[in-house]
């Protein structure tokens, strides 16, 4: 069993489950989440790894600590303006 916690910052509400885990998971907000660039991109997660995974979309920076993708938004912008001439 965890404890829930809710975190704010400027405008993110970030929710997050603590665990007796020595390693904290705490989004930080400049960065987004696979599934939110996903949404953003209108595929699915599975869909944007696999692009990932054959270089099709540039790997993003990884956080060192748990080695999640560290999403920046501009880079985002880049990869729908990319999407978009794709599927064009």
């Amino acid at each position: 069993m965890g404890l829930y916690f809710c975190l704010q910052f400027e405008q993110h509400t970030m929710y997050t489950v603590h665990t007796m885990s020595p390693r904290k998971t705490i989004r930080r907000p400049e960065f987004l989440k696979t599934s939110d660039v996903a949404e953003i991109l209108g595929i699915s997660q599975r869909t944007l790894l696999r692009k990932l995974a054959a270089g099709i979309f540039p790997e993003p920076m990884r956080d060192p600590n748990n080695n999640y993708r560290l999403w920046r938004p501009e880079d985002v912008n880049k990869l729908h303006e990319e999407h978009l001439r794709e599927t064009a």
